[in-house]
């Protein structure tokens, strides 16, 4: 599976969809148990149609390149950096770097809106915290960017949550040369350009039901 296709809800969900998963889970049946009572005037149609909404939405949300989020979080390792400055002072030199045990996280603080008949009754708060544990992993920097990742392991936490319920967490081990899509190479100098962008996540979301939903 290539950077491009791993996101954090296939770690979490798999082939799954996240808000059909998500329903059999205590946790968001919790969440739900928060919302204004205001829900409760939904008809059976209208709940229907907040859950595919609802599913919708957080599919969204999560998905998040784990490939973006390694490669960023790489961009600031010191061995990594002082590599592209030594390479960038010698034009076509390579320099091969190993980095010891490292870890990236990085957490994303998404919200989604929940609206009926135009009226905004609620807002969830979710936070999507992921955590790269990278090991033995051998680098090439060439001309002050990162052109190869070789061998070690990656192991990424993904862990979901929402109004500070837990509702998904799951580990996964990867191969940081198939997870990290470096194309031509990313610049490890932020004053260069085509530098490697942060990886976000969305920043908020909105389900939203109309008045034929209503009773």
């Amino acid at each position: 599976m290539s950077g491009d296709q791993i996101s954090a809800r296939v770690v979490l969900f798999g082939n799954k969809d996240p808000g059909e998963a998500l329903a059999q889970s205590g946790g968001w049946s919790r969440v739900m148990g928060k919302l204004p009572g205001a829900l409760g005037r939904l008809s059976q149609g209208g709940r229907a149609a907040m859950e595919r909404e609802l599913s919708s939405a957080i599919t969204g949300l999560l998905n998040v390149k784990l490939g973006s989020v390694l490669v960023a979080g790489l961009r600031k390792h010191s061995g990594l950096v002082a590599a592209a400055r030594a390479t960038a002072a010698r034009p076509g030199s390579t320099e091969v770097v190993q980095l010891a045990t490292h870890r990236i996280t990085t957490a994303h603080g998404p919200h989604l809106d929940i609206v009926v008949n135009g009226a905004r009754l609620a807002t969830l708060n979710f936070e999507l915290r992921i955590t790269f544990d990278v090991d033995a992993v051998v680098a090439t920097v060439r001309d002050a960017r990162l052109v190869a990742l070789h061998s070690g392991r990656c192991t990424v936490r993904v862990a979901f949550e929402c109004e500070g319920i837990a509702l998904a967490s799951r580990d996964a081990l990867l191969d940081p040369a198939l997870t990290a899509n470096l194309g031509d190479g990313i610049s490890l100098l932020s004053d260069e350009p085509h530098a490697a962008a942060p990886a976000q996540a969305p920043a908020a979301g909105r389900a939203a039901v109309s008045s034929a939903d209503h009773t």
